[in-house]
């Protein structure tokens, strides 16, 4: 009886361990198949990781490029130092700048001139057709330059720039010539003040020959005090800054200082 029990305890027994056995075999199995799922979703997400990071890239690259377009203008121009083509592309990059159109009322007069030259360097930023320089103009009138333009407009529309120009100038410019004015102009003070004036005018005189270098040098040395005009050919200056320059050491000058204290013959003329 014994021996029976004992032979029923070891089948028992036996049963037990191939079944913990076979439990501890599907545990392994589903280990190794979790680490298999693991590893296959850890390459997933680097490979989305880096489909991201290549995205990003891309969208940079699209921003920088679309950034520098916006801001380039395109030239064609011959290129000497490149024969093989004879046009090439070449990129300028602009600035922006802002730049307002100066007002005016009519009533300084005396600034109209610098007026105009601000208002054509103003057009020189944009390509503005005739008639649009004379609104934007209009726009910067207040007090009697507005009521002269609504008036001379009304009754007879301007041509174009120079002509409005033109009339503007005789509305509210000065009555003699810039050229009148210019060689009738003598130093009574300084030479610095002198100079002011002459510059002020010679703004004003139209381009062309007129503005001629050598013209306006006989033109300066003629207004200047009399003892400075003599002295100044000894230095034999070239050109209109080295005339101006040695104008100005002259007056301050002991040299000038003594030779305006010795009395002239007055037999010279």
């Amino acid at each position: 009886m014994a021996a029976q029990k004992q032979m029923l305890y070891q089948a028992q027994h036996d049963g037990s361990t191939d079944s913990l056995m076979e439990s501890i075999g599907e545990m392994q199995t589903t280990m190794s198949q979790l680490h298999s799922s693991v590893g296959v979703l850890i390459n997933s997400m680097a490979e989305i990781l880096k489909s991201m990071t290549e995205m990003k890239s891309a969208l940079q690259h699209t921003t920088t490029t679309t950034e520098k377009e916006s801001t380039v203008t395109e030239v064609k121009q011959d290129l000497p130092d490149a024969p093989e083509k004879e046009e090439e592309t070449r990129r300028i990059f602009t600035k922006r700048i802002e730049v307002e159109m100066p007002a005016f009322d009519g009533r300084q007069t005396q600034n109209l001139n610098q007026w105009i030259i601000k208002a054509e360097r103003y057009f020189e930023f944009g390509d503005f057709t005739e008639k649009e320089k004379i609104l934007v103009s209009s726009l910067s009138f207040d007090g009697p330059a507005l009521n002269w333009f609504i008036v001379t407009e009304r009754l007879q529309p301007f041509a174009d720039w120079d002509d409005f120009k033109s009339q503007l100038l005789d509305r509210f410019g000065p009555l003699e010539s810039a050229m009148s004015r210019l060689l009738a102009l003598k130093q009574v003070g300084s030479v610095v003040e002198y100079l002011t004036k002459f510059e002020e005018i010679a703004s004003e005189l139209p381009k062309g020959k007129d503005r001629h270098e050598m013209f306006l040098e006989g033109v300066f040395v003629n207004g200047l005090r009399e003892e400075i005009k003599d002295v100044l050919p000894l230095f034999q200056p070239k050109g209109l800054d080295e005339i101006i320059a040695q104008a100005r050491r002259l007056e301050n000058s002991r040299f000038l200082e003594r030779l305006v204290m010795v009395p002239r013959d007055p037999r010279e003329h």
